[in-house]
């Protein structure tokens, strides 16, 4: 037992699960902002596509766990945009990009550095439902890009 403020003891238990509380709504908040920056960047219907794409990798990079390490790529027929310090490494995720229902490209997040195993490699089982609907809302916005082309 520890002693926190004006001497009451503190139970090390509880303070752990407080700690580990504040980290998974960090995370979540992390999460829910970035898919509300990426409904920000698909309303700018001006962007060109490699602009709106290399906008989307940016914010996605930003959302993981361990964003200082993390980089991500889009790729969409030949187009490819790669966020900053983009390496290829082994411990990457990746979702799919479908377009008017057709396989059109991918989205794939990399960490640089390995990292504790998670749900699915180092990576947050949250964090792959994050990528999963970040393809379909960038899916969603490219239809609706070429439709209004």
């Amino acid at each position: 037992m520890t002693y926190g403020s004006r001497d009451k003891p503190v139970d090390d238990n509880r303070s752990i699960a407080q700690a580990r509380a504040e980290l998974i709504l960090r995370e979540r908040t992390k999460e829910l902002n970035c898919l509300h920056a990426i409904a920000r960047i698909i309303s700018q219907k001006d962007l060109p596509m490699e602009e709106f794409l290399q906008a989307v990798a940016d914010t996605l990079s930003q959302a993981w766990l361990y964003p200082e390490i993390t980089c991500a790529r889009i790729c969409l027929g030949q187009l490819a945009v790669e966020t900053a310090r983009f390496q290829e490494t082994i411990w990457s995720i990746r979702a799919d990009l479908t377009v008017e229902g057709q396989p059109s490209g991918s989205i794939e997040v990399f960490y640089l550095a390995q990292r504790p195993e998670q749900f699915s490699g180092p990576f947050l089982q949250e964090e792959c439902l994050l990528l999963e609907t970040a393809a379909k809302y960038v899916s969603f916005a490219i239809e609706d890009r070429l439709l209004r082309q």
